[in-house]
């Protein structure tokens, strides 16, 4: 795995990130179910306990976020304070804080298996957001992943923008399969561009090339949003990085081909380097952000 930052060493006055959300809706909404074990009923959450509302109160307060909930529904009132919290400057201390409280093995009363299903369910929402619970000697603790953080927080922002839900799936999956199962982080890098492609040339309204390859997707991308290698109105140096794009993106395409799982292995494949798994990764998602970026400045200047 990717090499770690402990939380717990940082200037807890400084915020993680400068602006924005420091944590995806779908961490937030993770944590909501955790902290408050659901509605009565059916719909409560399987993976944490039923906390009352004085008790939702308490831990809350630990982490320095005040709630009083009074009459109100408890997952509503905690849902709107922790949307509030992650807005705000330095709330990603606190939520991280409140994190930190949560997967604490005490909460559950040597529950193990009820720890660790906390543990998994946020997990899963938290390694998108350049996060993850690991076990530090015998106590869990939330750790900043240094290695893919900015990556994977300006992909996410750019993907929520979009509501591009199936991007962060696809690259999710990717940064988490990196080390175990390359191959399959490799058809994910790809199903990442193409996505993004996809839903970009929906968005401009315009129709799907012939052939719907990665190659083909993102030269039609780059000639929808004026990013085509031909233009005799930039820097050659410039004009060579955008050329580049449909190298790279036919690169990508090819390592799925050969490399990946998309189309079943035989029996005497080679195994694809992590390295290389990873390599196509970071070059999915710069190609990926470079797209949503150019695609939303085009529009900021549309609409001024």
């Amino acid at each position: 795995m990717g090499s770690y930052s402990y939380l717990g060493r940082r200037n807890l006055m400084a915020p993680i990130s400068k602006e924005g959300p420091k944590f995806s809706l779908s961490t937030i909404t993770a944590l909501v179910e955790v902290v408050t074990g659901g509605a009565h009923g059916s719909s409560r959450a399987p993976t944490a306990i039923y906390r009352s509302a004085s008790q939702i109160e308490l831990i809350l307060g630990k982490a320095n976020i005040d709630l009083q909930i009074g009459t109100s529904s408890r997952v509503k009132a905690v849902r709107e304070v922790l949307r509030e919290t992650n807005a705000h400057p330095y709330g990603d201390v606190q939520i991280a804080k409140l994190i930190g409280l949560v997967i604490d093995p005490d909460e559950y009363g040597g529950d193990l298996e009820k720890s660790r299903a906390v543990i998994e369910a946020l997990n899963k929402c938290l390694k998108l957001d350049g996060f993850a619970i690991r076990m530090v000697g015998n106590r869990p603790q939330l750790l900043l992943l240094s290695e893919h953080s900015a990556l994977v927080t300006d992909l996410r922002r750019k993907a929520e923008a979009l509501n591009l839900s199936s991007v962060t799936r696809d690259f999710e999956r990717a940064l988490t399969t990196a080390e175990n199962d390359p191959e399959d982080a490799l058809t994910s890098a790809c199903s990442v561009v193409e996505s993004v492609c996809k839903c970009l040339l929906e968005s401009l309204g315009e129709p799907m090339p012939n052939k719907q390859d990665i190659a083909h997707l993102v030269q039609t991308v780059q000639g929808k949003l004026n990013l085509a290698a031909n233009r005799k109105d930039i820097d050659d140096d410039v004009r060579h990085i955008l050329g580049g794009l449909t190298t790279v993106a036919m690169g990508i395409g090819a390592l799925r081909t050969h490399g990946g799982d998309a189309h079943g292995r035989g029996k005497a494949v080679t195994r694809v380097d992590t390295r290389i798994a990873k390599l196509a990764i970071h070059a999915a998602s710069t190609l990926s952000i470079f797209f949503l970026e150019t695609w939303e400045r085009q529009r900021k200047v549309e609409g001024s």
